[in-house]
């Protein structure tokens, strides 16, 4: 049904796991190995628009502001990851790659949204060093297009990086943000490109809490 699912796990337990090797390395050029594989993450190139420069943004559906009120919705999440609200009718979705995210979909699975958690990178690093993480991998998976933001998830500032795949057919947007615990969490949305910004106006429009 959608033929990048599975790539997207594959996305999103490379990010977390750079994310982890960059705790305890200090180069520029990282790897990463996942079932058997090894990815090398590509340089980001400060000219190009795959950084974070706060002049692009995912359209968070700012029509349907009203979505909240208008559909029951739910809180689901977990103590680890945190919470976000999506309609009552979606369900528990699990990868088979044996990511450890926390994820939600809607029962045709067309739209999900993946909790996580980064490994601390360090004191004092800036989120844009988590969001380069998030960008080289998207890169070195097939995403085209890859653009970043500043945006809010209700009340919360972050960083917001999407791409498209499959030649804009599917997308991945994700939001790299600080919560008061001082841990650096991860959000990410996946869905076609007709049904992506419902979904990233239920993270933006919903918001994230920790309980």
């Amino acid at each position: 049904m959608m033929k990048i699912r599975l790539k997207d796990g594959f996305l999103l337990m490379l990010i977390l796991s750079l994310g982890m090797l960059a705790a305890c390395s200090n180069e520029e050029e990282k790897s990463v190995k996942t079932s058997g594989e090894q990815v090398e993450s590509p340089q980001i190139n400060e000219d190009k628009n795959d950084t974070i420069d706060g002049d692009t943004e995912m359209d968070s559906s700012k029509d349907n502001m009203d979505l909240m009120s208008t559909e029951e919705m739910k809180k689901v999440g977990s103590a680890e990851h945190g919470y976000v609200y999506v309609p009552q009718d979606w369900i528990n979705f699990i990868d088979y790659d044996g990511n450890s995210s926390f994820q939600v979909s809607n029962i045709t699975k067309t739209q999900i949204i993946s909790l996580n958690t980064f490994q601390s990178l360090g004191n004092d690093i800036p989120l844009e060093n988590y969001a380069d993480i998030v960008v080289q991998n998207m890169d070195g998976n097939g995403g085209q297009n890859i653009k970043g933001a500043i945006v809010k998830i209700k009340d919360i500032d972050a960083l917001q990086v999407y791409a498209s795949y499959d030649n804009g057919a599917y997308f991945v947007v994700a939001w790299i943000f600080e919560s008061a615990d001082g841990k650096v969490r991860y959000i990410s949305a996946e869905g076609t490109e007709i049904e992506i910004n419902k979904v990233v106006g239920l993270v933006e429009n919903g918001g994230w809490t920790s309980d």
